[in-house]
């Protein structure tokens, strides 16, 4: 909040304008799913941690695609873009900027499936990568 008291004009009121419902809306589903993921993620490597290193290992797809749709959902932040991304080049950048919301529905999207494919490894539904206890 010292930005918004420090420079004139600034004010919550428009700091709040910059986005729309949509944004609102969108952000609130992304930050539900990534703490739903983090949660499941974290139950997974406590469980597998107990077990041999190789049932750790068999889980990585579904960490790696949890990594990456979290990468990919800084695209709703778009002050974030150009840091985090800016590895990608510019071109890059200014095409998810372009694009914003279609990008953060992808990034929900993967975090959904990864998701699905975690709570299948919980619950013992895949028999190649449940969790024995």
């Amino acid at each position: 909040l010292i930005p918004v008291w420090t420079i004139s004009g600034n004010s919550l009121e428009f700091q709040l304008s910059l986005l729309r419902a949509k944004d609102y809306f969108l952000f609130g589903v992304l930050s539900l799913t990534s703490s739903f993921l983090v949660a499941m993620q974290v139950f997974i490597f406590s469980k597998a941690r107990k077990k041999a290193v190789g049932s750790a290992v068999h889980g990585g797809l579904g960490t790696f695609s949890a990594l990456f749709s979290g990468l990919l959902s800084t695209a709703s932040c778009a002050s974030c873009i150009a840091g985090i991304l800016g590895f990608l080049g510019a071109n890059t950048v200014f095409f998810i900027l372009e694009n914003q919301s279609y990008v953060t529905l992808g990034a929900i999207l993967l975090m959904l499936l990864s998701l699905y494919f975690s709570s299948r490894r919980v619950l013992g539904l895949c028999p190649d990568c449940e969790i024995k206890s």
